[in-house]
């Protein structure tokens, strides 16, 4: 990003935008929206990030029967 003007108060996204320069090249913005879509649905996909309510608890009962 490079700024090409400070703002006094803070302001709206749609005011504040005018005031810097975007400089990430195209495929990475094209990857940030690829990325950006696949949690539109809202649901965690499966095999990511933590583990349901029923993972954690059969994972219990595995720890717990040493």
């Amino acid at each position: 990003m490079k700024v090409t003007g400070l703002l006094a108060n803070r302001q709206a996204f749609s005011e504040a935008v005018k005031y810097y320069i975007d400089l990430t090249p195209e495929e990475d913005l094209d990857l940030n929206k690829r990325m950006a879509s696949s949690f539109d649905t809202g649901k965690r996909q499966s095999k990511i990030g933590r583990p349901t309510k029923k993972e954690r608890r059969d994972l219990d009962d595995f720890m717990q029967e040493d």
